[in-house]
């Protein structure tokens, strides 16, 4: 399922965002350790969900947060990944758990001292909340 630049557009998604098949996520070691040569996990991975929409819109303002390191870009977008790996696996109680630990470290980069901007904290937990309600409602 791929998300046009119109729909984009219309949702105020600076990028179109690609939803497709098979999520080999190669996050492991990015978010493990951030060594050098892994690949960043992508939102272009992410499966095709019931959450679709307010997952991909959550991971690509995770992936446009300039302010962040990429580290904790990368294990933020990894969260939201695994949120929906489980949430196709039907273990909806785990993709709540993935978004709670997105919210925690989202928490954690913000305070005391601030490894986020305020923009761009505010910008992702508002993109969080319509994921969180979209879980909680399955």
């Amino acid at each position: 399922m791929k998300i046009t630049n119109m729909a984009a557009t219309l949702l105020n998604v600076t990028k179109p965002i690609a939803i497709v098949g098979l999520l080999t996520l190669m996050a492991g070691s990015a978010m493990a350790g951030g060594k050098p040569g892994a690949e960043a996990p992508k939102c272009s991975d992410m499966m095709a969900n019931s959450c679709s929409l307010t997952f991909a819109l959550l991971c690509t303002a995770t992936a446009d947060a300039d302010s962040l390191k990429a580290r904790d870009r990368n294990g933020l977008v990894s969260k939201v990944l695994g949120a929906a790996i489980k949430l196709n696996q039907g273990k909806t109680p785990d993709a709540d758990q993935k978004l709670q630990n997105y919210e925690d470290k989202l928490d954690a980069l913000d305070a005391p001292k601030a490894k986020i901007s305020d923009e761009d904290a505010d910008a992702l937990s508002e993109a969080l909340i319509p994921a969180r309600s979209c879980v909680d409602k399955l």
